[in-house]
């Protein structure tokens, strides 16, 4: 399973709570370098100085600009950071908007990787951060930067912004309005120096995620929103799964509403709708699935697990759900099981090329049965199998694998005939038999994840040299040796193949498919006619449209685009 520390390393959003440490930098600059690359000493309090109620300490400097380096050092010198950070100076960017303050600390390369490697989501900078912008009325933005012993460095940025998010989702008012009450402050600070911070609880991420949805709304581009208040109208945990990462992971569901200040001006899409008054998200944004973990007693959020092709509605669905989730996120690996794989590569019925990935999740090698864990289309687009049963994956498949060694469903422990059942009947290609199987065994994950080439075949309509896209009026091109085929489609292969080849069209409606600059053209060379010439799309095109004739072309594709289209011979 991933170690909790992979985790930290890979997400932004995923540096857990650390413990805030009580540690007063008495001497954190001894230097102030400005943006116009003035340097200048700061006077900076002595910790025999301070006051033991370091709140009202810090509301005596309220209205500090950030052109006043002595009363911004000394706001920073009473600010609590990791006792794991040194300091080593700060910077004013002063010269123009907006105006920013970059707080600099070394450390080593370990502590950066283990507990620093953030972004603007790292939570220990909530409270200083917060502190700043309520007391220094003209500072737009703080960067936090951390080099190591080898020039490992990460930088933490956030904003006035993201401030007014946090405070309003904790006690209603923006940034702003906190600094101008020494009431709203000490409130605030009071609940973000203790250890017991609101920012380690589920309800927290999820005031989050509903501040950074009400960000996404009212900055869009389509409509324009304003929203003057906003309920958690559920909050419920649906399940625990232990066996995901190192630590047990938890999946939240979360409804809320929003209330916008003219609702009945709102231009409503995609699921939102007006209820009393409240626009709620109907669609597959407006139930998020937040999964969380844990790291020493510390709550860890991973992000929303939603999916859009299938609902959370079962304990496999949801476990499916956080395993996409994480292997989006590259925490996870692109496979469920380590061990035996094979990958199986078959036609769909639209005519491009599938492949299956199965693995063996119980028991390796000899009585151990095989399973679909998922399946790759055409373009690349992977596709999680999901046991139908509402019990957890490896309890399905340690039925399945008990009930095979006690003699029933047989065929288990041979991976095409499970691969041949999958196939024909939860993806109902039943047009689908074992000769037209490409089998790779025993395989890699590397050979799954190379998503198939397609090839099809027809003739090529409304293609220009602008344009990307082109449609294609797809055949089945026979000949004699098709003798199986032929017989399928009632075509007499003596009598219908004068010519030694038959061109099955049953339907005219095209296809369209999408070239890139990096298709190939190759047409046929008529001085030898076993081979091809290199053109370019112009030369193609003009070959193309000079014909009083359709000549058929093979189209060869991957990941969506073309790779190539190369001419038929035809007797």
């Amino acid at each position: 399973m991933v170690n909790i520390d992979v985790i930290k390393r890979r997400l932004n959003q995923l540096s857990s709570r650390i413990t805030r440490k009580k540690y007063i930098m008495s001497l954190f600059m001894s230097v102030l370098i400005i943006s116009s690359g003035l340097s200048v000493a700061c006077s900076i309090i002595p910790v025999e100085n301070l006051e033991t109620n370091k709140s009202d300490e810090l509301y005596k400097l309220k209205g500090t600009y950030i052109g006043d380096n002595s009363k911004v050092g000394n706001i920073i010198n009473l600010l609590d950071f990791p006792e794991e950070l040194t300091p080593n100076g700060i910077e004013l960017f002063t010269d123009e908007e907006p105006f920013g303050l970059q707080i600099n600390f070394q450390a080593r390369d370990e502590v950066i990787g283990a507990k620093f490697w953030s972004s603007g989501s790292d939570y220990i900078w909530r409270s200083p951060s917060v502190i700043l912008f309520s007391l220094i009325d003209n500072l737009d933005y703080i960067q936090y930067t951390i080099v190591g012993d080898n020039l490992l460095q990460s930088t933490v940025h956030t904003d006035r912004e993201a401030a007014d998010t946090l405070t309003m989702s904790t006690l209603g008012h923006k940034v702003s309005e906190v600094g101008n009450s020494k009431e709203l402050f000490e409130e605030f600070y009071n609940i973000y120096s203790s250890d017991e911070s609101v920012d380690g609880t589920v309800e927290y991420f999820a005031w989050e995620y509903i501040n950074n949805e009400i960000k996404m709304y009212e900055n869009a581009e389509w409509a324009d929103y304003k929203f003057i208040d906003q309920e958690i109208i559920k909050l419920e945990k649906l399940s625990t799964f232990d066996n995901i990462l190192s630590s047990p992971v938890e999946l939240w569901r979360l409804e809320y509403r929003l209330k916008p200040e003219n609702p009945e001006e709102l231009v409503l899409a995609g699921g939102l709708e007006i209820v009393d008054g409240w626009l709620i998200d109907n669609g597959i944004n407006g139930k998020p699935h937040l999964a969380f973990t844990h790291d020493n007693g510390d709550l860890v959020y991973l992000g929303n697990a939603n999916a859009i092709e299938f609902d959370l509605d079962t304990l496999a669905s949801q476990e499916i759900a956080i395993r996409i989730m994480l292997e989006n996120m590259e925490i996870l690996p692109r496979v469920t099981y380590e061990g035996n794989h094979v990958v199986i590569k078959f036609p769909l019925s639209t005519g491009e090329t599938a492949q299956l990935l199965l693995s063996q999740p119980i028991k390796q090698g000899n009585g151990g049965i095989w399973v679909v864990e998922r399946w790759m289309d055409g373009n690349g687009y992977i596709y999680h199998h999901i046991p139908i049963h509402d019990i957890r994956i490896e309890e399905h498949y340690r039925d399945l694998q008990e009930r095979f060694e006690n003699g029933e469903n047989l065929f288990l422990d041979k991976p095409v005939d499970v691969a041949m059942f999958y196939i024909n009947l939860d993806l109902g290609q039943v047009q689908v038999d074992e000769s037209d199987l490409e089998i790779i065994n025993p395989a890699t994950v590397e050979d799954f994840l190379k998503t198939p080439e397609s090839d099809y075949i027809g003739y090529i309509t409304m293609m220009s040299i602008d344009e990307e896209l082109f449609h294609l009026d797809k055949i089945e091109f026979l000949t004699q040796e098709d003798e199986e085929r032929a017989s399928e489609l009632g075509i007499d292969t003596n009598y219908d193949m004068p010519s030694g080849f038959y061109v099955h069209n049953p339907e005219t409606y095209p296809d369209a498919f999408d070239t890139s600059d990096e298709t190939n053209y190759l047409l046929l060379d008529y001085n030898n006619l076993s081979e091809h010439k290199s053109v370019s799309k112009e030369e193609f095109v003009e070959y193309n449209n000079s014909l009083g004739y359709s000549p058929l072309y093979h189209i060869y594709t991957r990941n969506g685009y073309v790779r190539l289209i190369k001419e038929q011979y035809i007797p």
